[in-house]
Formats: C-alpha cells, sequence, structure tokens
C-alpha cells in the first residue's frame, strides 16, 4: 500500500515537472523572437542615425565657423571702441582732471586716472610719436599732481597741532592701553582716513611719491604741538595745570643757616643755597584791582578802535594768568596776616574795584574770566568777598568741565610726573620678577629699585626746567605712538618704517637740541655754584633712564640712537657736576687770599661744610643713577675692584660703593680745606674750635642722615677717625690754656709765704704771675666769646672740659697766694675769685655775655 503511494507521488510530480519544461521552452523561444525583432529595429535606427549625421554635420560646421565670424568681428569692434577710447580719454577726462579730485569722491577721479594711464601704456607701446601720447601723458601727470595736492590737502585740512592742554591729558592717561581715551585725540574721521587710504594705495600701486607729503605734513602736526607745548610751559600758567581753576603755589625754597640750628641757638649768618627770584606773595586784591583795571583799559581801547579788536582775545586770554601770578607785586607788598589784608581792602582797596565793576559778573568779564561765572555764582560769592581772597580760597571754589574729568582732582605737574614715572618703574620690576619666577621657579621679593628712590623730595631737586622737559619728552613719546596708530589706517605696510623717520626727525631733533641747552643752562648754574641744578640732572637721568623701554618699543635703531645722545647729554651733565662739585670743594682749600677773610669771624661751621654736607645728603637720593655715571670712571672701578676683593656686593650695592668712594674723596677734600681756612685765624684757640665746629658737624650729620653706614663700604673706620679727629682737636684746644696757666701750676717754683707774708724781692714775682693770668685770661674770654659752638653737647662739654683744666690749677693758686700781702693794692692784681672764673668760663661762646 506505501510502494503504491509512492508511485502516485513521483508519477504526480513528473507530470507536474513536464508540464513546466513544455511552458518554459514555450518562454524561451518567445523571448528568441523578440531578441530578433529588437536587433533588426536597432540596426534599421542605426542605418538612419548615420544617414541624419551625414546630412547635419556640414550644417554644424558651417554655423561654427559663422559664430568665429562674430566673436572675431566683435572682438575687432571692442579693439576699435578701446582705441578709439584712448584717443577720445583726453578730451572725456580734461575737465575733472583740470577741476581736480572732491573730497568724499575720490573714486570718480582715480577712475579718470586709470584711463589716462591704459591710453599712456597703448601710445607707448603701439604709437610712441602719437600727439595724443603727450596730452594723455600731461594729464596724467597734472592729474597725479592734483592727487597729491589733494593728499596733502586733507591731511593738513584734518590735522591740527595739539592744543597744551589736550597733550597733557594724553600724557597724563592713566593706561597706555585705554582705547577710549587715546581715540578721543584723533582728528581724522574715519571717512579721511579711509579716502588717504585709498590715494596712498593707488599712487604707491603707480609708483608715485607722496611719503614725503605725508611724512612732512604729519611731522609738523608732531613738532607744532610739542612746541605750543613748550610755549604754554614758558606762560606763567604752567605749573597750575590751567585746565582747572587754580593756583600757582610758591615753590619751596632752600634757606639754610651756614650753621646748623639747635633749640633756639643759631649762627648769625645765613647761607641760601639757592637765589629763587620766583618767590610770590600772596594773592593781592590791589594787584587784582590794577589787572581788572588794566583790562578795562584795554577794553575800552578795543571798542575806540575796532581794527585792533583782534589782540584783545590775546590779553583777554591772557588775564587769567596774570591775574594769578603776581610776581610784579613782590617789592610792593610786603606779607601781612589774613586779618589785616581784609582790613586794609575794605578801607582801601575794594573802593577801587567798586568804581569799575558793580557785580562779581563785571568783574569777571572784565579779567576774561567768565567761564568762572556758574561757579562763583554756585557758591554765592559778593565783589566784597571777591576781592578779600586769597589762592587758597579761590581754589575751593568749583571747576569747570574739560574732557569728561571734571570730578578727578588735579595734581601739580611734578606730582603728576612723579606718578607716571612710578607707574613705569612698577612696570618694570613686575615684568622682570616674573620672568625670574617662571624661569627659576623663586618668588622674588621687592627690593629697592628706581621707583622707590622717586619720593617727593625729588620734586624739590630744584629745577622746573628738567621738569619741563620731561613731560616734552613724555608728549614726544605719546604723540609719535598716536601717529603710528594713525599710519596704519593711511600708509601701505611696507613703507611705515620709511615714514615715521621722516615723520619723527623734526621733533626728535628738536627734544634733543632742548636737551643741549638745559644741560648747558645747567652747567652754568653749576658753575655758580647752584647745586640744586646737578641734583635736578640726577633726578630728571632718573627717569630718562625709566622711559628707556618705552623708547626702544616706539623708536627704529636710527631714532633710539638719536635719542640716546639726550641720556648721554644727561650722563656727561651729571658727571661734570660730580668733578666739578670737587673741584669746588678742592679749589675752596687754596682759596686763602692775603688780606681778605672767607671764613666766619665767629668760627662756627664754614658754609663750604654746609653746603657740602647738605648736597652729598641729597646725593644719596640719586645713589643708582650716580653709580652708573662713576663706574664709567676707570679711577672709581679700580677702587670698587679694590672692594670686591675683599666682600661680594649685588648690584645695587656696588652703586651704593661708587657713591661711598666719591663721598669719601668729598670729605678728604672738604677735611684738607677746612684745615686751610683754620690758618686764616690768628689765635691758636680759634683755629682749633673753628676746625672742631667742622668736623663734629661733618660727623654729626653723616651719623643723623646714615650717610656713614654708607661711607663705611669705602672707608670702614671713617668714624673711628672722625671720633679721634674730634678727641686731637680738644686736646690741642686745652693746650691753648697753658701759656696762661704755665705761670700758676707749678707752685713748687713759687716763694711760700709765712704767716702770709713773704720777703720783698719775691712780692714782685707774685704781682707778675697774677697780672700775666689776668691778661692772659681776660683776652682769651674776649676772644672765645664771639665764637660760636652751635652744638649744644659739643659746647657744654667743652665748657666742662675748660673749668676742669683750669679752676683746679687757679684755685690752688688762689688758695695759697690770695691772702699774701704782696701789694698795697692787692685788688689790682686778685681779680677774680674762682666761682667769677668758673662764672666768666660758662659764659665762653656766647657773644651775649
Amino acid at each position: 500500500m506505501n510502494n503504491l503511494d509512492s508511485s502516485l507521488q513521483a508519477h504526480n510530480k513528473l507530470e507536474k515537472e513536464t508540464t513546466n519544461l513544455v511552458l518554459l521552452k514555450d518562454r524561451v523561444d518567445k523571448y528568441h523572437d523578440l531578441s530578433t525583432q529588437m536587433s533588426s529595429i536597432l540596426t534599421i535606427f542605426e542605418k538612419r542615425l548615420g544617414n541624419l549625421e551625414q546630412t547635419i554635420l556640414p550644417v554644424y560646421q558651417e554655423t561654427e565657423q559663422l559664430q568665429k565670424r562674430q566673436q572675431n568681428l566683435e572682438a575687432t569692434l571692442n579693439c576699435l571702441e578701446n582705441v578709439l577710447s584712448h584717443y577720445d580719454v583726453s578730451q572725456e577726462v580734461c575737465q575733472l582732471i583740470h577741476q581736480g579730485p572732491i573730497e568724499g569722491n575720490i573714486g570718480t577721479f582715480l577712475d579718470a586716472l586709470a584711463k589716462l594711464r591704459a591710453a599712456m601704456d597703448y601710445f607707448l607701446h603701439n604709437n610712441s610719436q602719437s600727439v595724443e601720447l603727450e596730452n594723455v601723458t600731461s594729464l596724467f601727470n597734472n592729474g597725479c599732481e592734483g592727487l597729491n595736492q589733494h593728499y596733502s590737502m586733507l591731511l593738513k585740512k584734518h590735522s591740527a597741532p595739539l592744543k597744551p592742554v589736550e597733550l597733557l591729558d594724553l600724557i597724563y592717561i592713566e593706561d597706555d592701553s585705554s582705547s577710549d581715551e587715546f581715540t578721543s585725540f584723533r582728528q581724522l574721521s574715519q571717512s579721511t582716513r579711509e579716502e588717504l587710504f585709498t590715494i596712498s594705495h593707488w599712487l604707491e600701486q603707480n609708483m608715485r611719491e607722496y611719503t614725503h607729503i605725508y611724512a612732512t605734513e604729519r611731522g609738523e602736526v608732531v613738532l607744532r604741538s610739542l612746541q605750543l607745548l613748550k610755549d604754554h610751559q614758558k606762560s606763567s600758567s604752567w605749573g597750575t595745570e590751567a585746565l582747572f581753576f587754580q593756583f600757582y603755589l610758591s615753590d619751596f625754597i632752600h634757606v639754610r643757616c651756614s650753621t646748623p640750628i639747635v633749640g633756639k641757638l643759631r649762627s648769625p649768618n645765613l647761607s641760601p643755597i639757592r637765589k629763587d627770584k620766583r618767590l610770590k606773595s600772596p594773592a593781592s586784591p590791589m594787584i587784582f584791582a590794577k589787572q581788572m583795571h588794566k583790562a578795562s583799559q584795554q577794553s575800552e581801547k578795543s571798542a575806540a578802535n575796532p581794527v585792533k579788536n583782534s589782540g584783545l582775545d590775546d590779553d583777554s586770554n591772557s588775564s587769567l594768568n596774570n591775574f594769578l601770578d603776581d610776581s610784579s607785586a613782590n617789592n610792593m607788598e610786603t606779607s601781612l596776616t589774613q586779618e589785616s589784608r581784609r582790613r586794609s581792602i575794605q578801607a582801601a582797596n575794594h573802593s577801587y574795584v567798586l568804581n569799575h565793576a558793580t557785580n562779581v559778573k563785571e568783574v569777571l568779564l572784565l579779567v576774561g574770566l567768565e567761564t568762572y561765572l556758574d561757579k562763583f555764582e554756585d557758591s554765592h560769592i559778593d565783589l566784597l568777598e571777591l576781592v578779600s581772597m586769597k589762592r587758597a580760597d579761590l581754589k575751593n571754589i568749583g571747576r569747570p568741565r574739560h574732557s569728561g574729568r571734571q570730578n578727578e582732582p588735579k595734581k601739580n605737574t611734578s606730582a603728576r610726573l612723579q606718578q607716571i614715572f612710578e607707574k613705569k618703574a612698577n612696570k618694570l620690576y613686575l615684568r622682570a620678577t616674573q620672568t625670574i619666577e617662571q624661569s627659576t621657579g623663586f618668588s622674588i621679593k621687592k627690593a629697592s629699585s628706581h621707583t622707590d628712590h622717586l619720593t617727593s623730595e625729588d620734586l624739590l631737586d630744584g629745577d622746573q626746567e628738567l621738569d619741563k622737559y620731561l613731560v616734552m619728552l613724555l608728549g614726544l613719546q605719546r604723540l609719535l605712538n598716536w601717529e603710528r596708530a594713525i599710519m596704519r589706517d593711511i600708509i601701505p605696510q611696507s613703507k611705515h618704517n620709511e615714514v615715521f623717520a621722516r615723520l619723527a626727525y623734526n621733533a626728535i631733533d628738536l627734544v634733543v637740541k632742548d636737551a643741549d641747552a638745559i644741560t648747558q643752562r645747567i652747567l652754568r648754574c653749576i658753575s655758580r655754584k647752584e647745586w640744586t641744578s646737578a641734583l635736578g640732572i640726577f633726578s630728571a637721568l632718573k627717569r630718562v633712564i625709566l622711559l628707556q623701554p618705552d623708547i626702544e618699543r616706539t623708536y627704529d635703531a636710527a631714532q633710539r640712537e638719536q635719542l640716546t645722545k639726550v641720556l648721554n647729554k644727561l650722563q656727561q651733565t651729571g658727571a661734570k657736576a660730580l668733578e666739578h662739585f670737587l673741584d669746588v670743594v678742592k679749589g675752596e682749600s687754596s682759596t686763602n687770599i692775603v688780606g681778605q677773610s672767607n671764613v666766619p669771624k665767629d668760627a662756627t661751621v664754614h658754609e663750604l661744610t654746609s653746603n657740602t654736607i647738605w648736597f652729598l645728603e641729597h646725593l644719596y637720593e640719586h645713589f643708582d643713577v650716580i653709580g652708573s655715571i662713576l663706574a664709567q670712571d676707570v679711577l672709581y672701578s679700580t677702587q670698587l675692584d679694590t672692594i670686591l676683593m675683599k666682600k661680594a656686593l649685588p648690584g645695587e650695592e656696588r652703586n651704593k660703593a661708587l657713591l661711598a668712594i666719591y663721598i669719601k674723596k668729598a670729605l678728604a677734600e672738604l677735611n684738607l680745606s677746612i684745615m686751610n681756612k683754620c690758618e686764616q685765624y690768628n689765635d691758636q684757640a680759634t683755629k682749633h674750635l673753628f676746625r672742631l665746629n667742622n668736623i663734629h658737624y661733618i660727623l654729626k650729620s653723616l651719623q643723623r642722615s646714615n650717610l656713614i653706614d654708607l661711607v663705611t663700604l669705602a672707608e670702614p673706620d671713617c668714624e673711628h677717625s672722625y671720633l679721634e679727629m674730634i678727641r686731637e682737636l680738644k686736646t690741642s684746644y686745652q693746650k691753648t690754656w697753658s701759656k696762661m696757666l704755665s705761670g700758676i701750676y707749678s707752685l713748687e717754683e713759687l716763694p711760700k709765704p709765712v704767716a702770709g707774708k713773704v720777703k720783698d724781692k719775691d712780692r714782685s714775682v707774685l704781682k707778675e704771675r697774677f697780672s700775666n693770668f689776668n691778661k692772659d685770661f681776660e683776652e682769651a674770654c674776649k676772644i672765645q666769646r664771639g665764637i660760636s659752638i652751635p652744638d649744644v653737647i659739643l659746647r657744654e662739654g667743652i665748657k666742662r672740659d675748660n673749668v676742669e683744666h683750669i679752676l683746679p690749677n687757679y684755685n690752688r693758686f688762689f688758695e695759697m697766694y690770695a691772702g699774701v700781702q704782696f701789694s698795697k693794692n692787692p685788688d689790682k692784681y686778685v681779680k677774680y675769685r674762682p666761682h667769677e672764673i668758673n662764672a666768666m668760663l660758662s659764659k665762653l661762646f656766647d657773644d651775649s655775655a
């Protein structure tokens, strides 16, 4: 049964596969028929395409040839039009070229020049003999000249010298990177800079000269800005920061006594270190009234003569300075107390003002100060109060607006310079410490540097001209930084160095020449022994050294070399000042003119000594720059090497050691001068006291100012030497009493009294001894009462030594012979009792006794 089922299934499968096979054969036959038909169709299509190609290809070829002919015709026409345009361009742009470029529309003019340039090139290469070549060349040259003139005009029109107040604000910007403050001074608008940039690049591409125009015009701006600043510095308003309603306070004047003042004791002879003619008395209402009267007279004259009205403005503008500066009244008004000033004004002066003005507004109008009217009104100041005011009162009145900085308290020029240079020194220090810390990993503790010695005393170092010059240097630097920023927006990069070198040359030359003039003037001051000018040189040199990083960053190599002359000139002047000071001290040692005395009558501290010590004390504030100056001298460097062989010193200490060597030489010359000067005295005791006064003053001054520690670097035994010298001089002085005491000292040589009597032949001996003692003692007291010993401790010590040296000897002599009957008139010989001798010795060195 199973076999039957399997056979049946196999049969069914066979039938099914047979049916499928038949169906497959039918379909294969159909596909074959279809392929045959498609092949025949494609063959027919290919034949037809071949026939079509043979028909169309000649048409295409002919069409292509026609297109090429058309393109050739169009190119020919364009060339003809281009050639014709070259012939017509001179007529086309002639009017525009002669008219010149127009500000704000420079593109049209440059397009015309481009056409002329193209025509020039065409005729130059194709028809160099053409008349048209001459025409377009002439027009092109005229156009380039006009473009240069327009370039110059734009620079002149939009470039003006900075006013002194603007330049001072530019100098006093707190942060050098403050772009808002920096760009506020730019005079060239964005559109103007873009137009100048376009012209510069066109001229550069066409190889036309333009750099000298830019350098000349902008260089003139820098030069004129500096010259205006110089003129402003020369005006009486310099130092007041005239942006605000402030008043110039007279400078501190160094007036010292040639002898140090101790308590209420002082030498009668004053010795000014420097004659200062700039002292001003407080603001005088009478002078104020005269200024107003002068201003009213000028206004009346100008009203009567309108042609000269322009001169009134200048006078009015200077009226503030005239009002603030009453130096012309120095000899007219003495120093009064505030109350006496006010009463004097109310009694006499204010009526004069009231006759010419009825209120504060008219007063301010008369003197050209109407800008400050609102400030006076806000302060409710009436006319009488105004004319009664002093500078200190006026300074508290409100201040006008300026540069958006009206709330910032203004500082005087020297104080602001101080702040600028302190900031520069701090930047240098931070940069150096950061570099060391990054490379070594060690943290650096701040040591003394330039800024540590830029103290307020530097501001008193004497020379306002040097402060002005430092402002000029800072102004030059800021102006040239400003010019670099402008130049980047206008001049191609490749021309920057060339243009900047030309632009800055005259301004730098002005600064260098000013340095020559100032140093020559200071040398003349030094030759007149005005040593504050020498100290000013060192202070200025210190600040110029602080400017060196800015100089390295701002200027190129040639300009840095040019500005190095300033530093070298200051260093040379400083070296000459130090050398001349030694020559002066040395020269004083030989200044012993016969019949003429240049020593104080009271044998007090000589002016040379006090001035020398004063100068040496102030030198310490500048040991860094002085050390660098002295290091260039072989004599000082050799002595420094000797010191370094014994003790290692860091860089700063080396500068101190060099200054110590200088001070050692100065003190040696001073000691020699004092020794020679004492020979001008006839009395031996006076000679010793004169030397003692001076040597003691030198030692105490060195100890008080800590200069003794500095000098120890060069002379370890300096203090001991002075102490030994003082001890020897005291001993020598005490020996001057020997002649007087020689007659009473040795009692063994004198006759011995018996029962209060001596022999007749011995009486004359006692009379002679008493008479000689009285005579010598009185003469010595007379001379030494006129001698001054300013130092209390020294004076009282010498008095004590005199008492201890003289009184015991006289006391023994007095006790033995005062009661002896050796004369009918004993009071004639026994003039002084021991207590009277003591009293007279206590009155020595006191001219009033």
